[in-house]
C-alpha cells in the first residue's frame, strides 16, 4: 500500500509539474517577414517592406549573408519587399508573416503577377497583388526554369519566395551565379 501511494503521489507531482511547464512556456513571438536577398551573391544594400495600407518599414541594411527580417506586428498583409543596391532593385512578395526571399526569380514572378509587368507598381500598392496571381506566376516561373532547375539540382517545384536560398554557390545560388539577370 505504501509503495502504491508513493507511486500515485509521484505521478500526481509529475503531472502537476508538467502542467505548470506547459502553461508557463507558451509565449508568443512577434510575427516577422524574413528571408535572404541574393542574386548569386548576397545583395549588398538595403531592404524595405510595404504593407497593403502603404505603411513602410525600413530601409534596413541587408546582412552580409543576405539576411533580413521585419517585425510586422500591426501591419496588414500582403507585403511587398524591395531590396536596393545603388541603382539596382529587386522585389518579392509575402501573403503574410513568414519567409519572403528576394531574388531574380521572385522579381520575375512578381512582375508576371501584376498587370503592368512592373514590380515597382506592386511595391507602390501591395493591396493590388492577388495571391492567386502570384501562385499562377510562380507556376509559370517553375515551368520556364524547369530544365535549368534540373541542371543545377534544384527541385522542379522549388519556391524562390520561401525556399532555402542560402548564399553558398550550390543549387539555386549556383544557378544565380551562372546567369546574369537584368
Amino acid at each position: 500500500k505504501k509503495i502504491g501511494g508513493f507511486v500515485f503521489s509521484l505521478a500526481m507531482c509529475a503531472m502537476l509539474a508538467l502542467a505548470g511547464c506547459s502553461s508557463s512556456s507558451s509565449s508568443s513571438s512577434a510575427p516577422t517577414v524574413s528571408g535572404i536577398a541574393s542574386t548569386g551573391a548576397a545583395i549588398s544594400g538595403t531592404v524595405t517592406l510595404k504593407d497593403a495600407t502603404g505603411e513602410e518599414l525600413g530601409p534596413q541594411d541587408i546582412g552580409a549573408d543576405g539576411s533580413f527580417s521585419f517585425d510586422v506586428t500591426g501591419l496588414t498583409p500582403p507585403f511587398v519587399i524591395k531590396a536596393t543596391s545603388g541603382e539596382e532593385r529587386w522585389f518579392s512578395y509575402a501573403a503574410g508573416p513568414g519567409t519572403a526571399n528576394v531574388n531574380p526569380l521572385t522579381m520575375l514572378a512578381l512582375a508576371m503577377a501584376v498587370e503592368s509587368g512592373d514590380p515597382e507598381d506592386a511595391y507602390a500598392d501591395p493591396s493590388e497583388v492577388a495571391d492567386d496571381a502570384i501562385a499562377s506566376a510562380l507556376d509559370d516561373v517553375q515551368a520556364l526554369f524547369a530544365n535549368l532547375f534540373a541542371g543545377f539540382g534544384v527541385d522542379e517545384d522549388f519556391d524562390p519566395f520561401t525556399g532555402n536560398c542560402t548564399v553558398n554557390h550550390d543549387g539555386l545560388d549556383a544557378l544565380f551565379d551562372a546567369l546574369a539577370f537584368t
